[in-house]
């Protein structure tokens, strides 16, 4: 069984696939992260991250969920503006 319960974690964000983005971003950040520090992680970045978000909300610690939804959006524009710019300058010029 999965724990904390989804239905329980949709009593805090306005959609599922709001939080399955939320809860999925967040999670390859974890595994990234992991990697280029060499970590092995014990549980999967999709549960790490669930448990993250369960403790953040039982304990009131971080903002909101809506809040966290928009800076991961935030970050993945970013991202995605660098990585085109990135692929213009690499393109090759055409024939």
């Amino acid at each position: 069984m999965l724990y904390p319960p989804v239905a329980d974690m949709l009593k805090h964000v306005s959609s599922r696939y709001l939080l399955v983005n939320v809860i999925a971003n967040r999670a390859r950040q974890i595994a990234e992260e992991a990697e280029a520090f060499h970590e092995e992680l014990k549980e999967k970045p999709v549960m790490l991250n669930m448990n993250a978000l369960e403790q953040a909300r039982s304990t009131q610690k971080t903002s909101s969920l809506e809040t966290q939804t928009w800076s991961l959006q935030e970050q993945a524009r970013q991202k995605s503006t660098q990585l085109l710019n990135c692929a213009t300058m690499y393109q090759e010029p055409a024939r």
